[in-house]
C-alpha cells in the first residue's frame, strides 16, 4: 500500500467526479400557456435538486391563488355561455348570483 499511489487514485477519482458534475444540460420546452411547463421544471428540480425554501413556497402561494381564480372564472364564463345556448350547465340555483358576478 503506496501512500503515494494510493494519492493518485484518490485524484483521478475526484477528476472524474468533477467531469460528471461539468456536464450540463439544456432543454427546451414548448407549449400553450398553462400548460405544465413551469411544473416540469420545478418537479425535477424537487427530485433532482435543491429543496425549496420558504419564500419560494411563499411566491408559488400568490401564483396557486391567481391560477385558482383564473381557472374558476373561466369556468363560470363558459358555464354562462353555454347556458346561454341553452345548454344546461348543472349550476346550482345558489350559485348562480356567484357566476353572473365573475
Amino acid at each position: 500500500n503506496d501512500p503515494i499511489l494510493l494519492d493518485i487514485t484518490r485524484w483521478d477519482e475526484i477528476d472524474k467526479y468533477k467531469q460528471v458534475e461539468q456536464i450540463k444540460y439544456k432543454m427546451l420546452i414548448l407549449g400553450a400557456c398553462m400548460t405544465g411547463k413551469s411544473a416540469i421544471l420545478k418537479q425535477l428540480r424537487q427530485i433532482y435538486g435543491r429543496r425549496f425554501d420558504e419564500s419560494e413556497f411563499l411566491a408559488a402561494k400568490a401564483h396557486l391563488t391567481q391560477n385558482t381564480i383564473e381557472a374558476m372564472r373561466t369556468l363560470a364564463i363558459y358555464s354562462d355561455i353555454l347556458s346561454d345556448q341553452g345548454k344546461q350547465t348543472a349550476v346550482h340555483p345558489d350559485l348562480r348570483e356567484i357566476r353572473d358576478k365573475v
